[in-house]
């Protein structure tokens, strides 16, 4: 007797040729991107793409998928980390979007770059892609941003449209230093002054006390100079104009030496005068 058992294998079948085509246009898709590309199981690498491997400072996808473990290609400090945003990322707890990490070239040199984890399928399997974007130029700008930022003598702030701090030097801190822990990246201009009319250390704007809500206003309308004395004597001279985007830049400056010299020239001029109206002799003075 024979025994024949037959299966509709249909379904399965179209499956794994859907399967293949996605996993063809994936690849299509990844080798013209200027994005480093890497697909991993456990940090395993299974695929890598042109890009990925030309920002690590390897010749070809191969010796990616050669490297044993892709920790090996993340800077030491910043290992212990991958574990745990993977964990998160199987348990749906984060979608892994822009997560700085510094990582390391063949040759030894770390660079900066922006990585977003999501999972997929390869081979039938699960697996996690990851997507890099190296952050070399934009870190080198930051910098001279920073350093051109921070050889201004004058304080310096930048808010978005939404008011928020998201910039501002050194300087900017120490014209006010009793505000300096409430400068924090985010803050908005109103919370600030807020917590400046709350500890005191608001100035008065050309020797009157100007309320919160019109300074909120003043603020608002930009494009002014503000001339303020704090509590301790200083005095600053804040110009505050918008943005092409609606952000405000400030620009702080001490004035206290200039406003001192200034009053001792009048006070100088004000006693020659003095001086000459109660005098015997002619005086004259005069320019060429």
């Amino acid at each position: 007797a024979v025994c024949s058992i037959r299966s509709d294998i249909t379904e399965r079948r179209q499956a794994e040729q859907e399967l293949l085509k996605s996993e063809i246009r994936f690849k299509a898709l990844a080798e013209s991107s200027i994005q480093g590309i890497v697909v991993h199981r456990d940090l395993k690498p299974l695929y890598a793409n042109p890009a990925f491997a030309k920002m690590h400072g390897y010749d070809t996808t191969n010796q990616i998928l050669s490297v044993p473990n892709l920790l090996a290609l993340v800077a030491p400090t910043m290992r212990e980390r991958v574990p745990s945003i993977l964990a998160k990322l199987h348990d749906g707890k984060t979608s892994g979007h822009g997560v700085e990490m510094e990582c390391i070239r063949q040759d030894g040199s770390k660079f900066w770059t922006s990585n977003r984890y999501f999972e997929i399928e390869w081979d039938g399997e699960p697996a996690t892609c990851v997507t890099r974007f190296d952050l070399t130029e934009q870190k080198r700008t930051e910098s001279l941003l920073k350093d051109a930022m921070e050889s201004i003598p004058d304080g310096f702030a930048l808010y978005d449209a939404d008011d928020r701090l998201v910039l501002f030097n050194e300087n900017y801190a120490k014209k006010v230093p009793k505000i300096k822990e409430a400068l924090k990246l985010g803050i908005t201009f109103e919370e600030q002054a807020r917590y400046r009319e709350i500890s005191g250390t608001r100035g008065k704007f050309q020797n009157k006390k100007v309320s919160l809500e019109e300074r909120l206003e003043l603020h608002k309308q930009g494009g002014h100079h503000l001339e303020s004395t704090l509590p301790d004597g200083t005095t600053l001279l804040s110009t505050e104009f918008k943005t092409s985007n609606g952000g405000t830049a400030i620009i702080r400056a001490d004035i206290t030496d200039l406003k001192r010299a200034t009053e001792e020239l009048n006070n100088s001029e004000i006693r020659f005068r003095e001086l000459a109206e109660g005098s015997v002799q002619g005086i004259l003075v005069h320019r060429n």
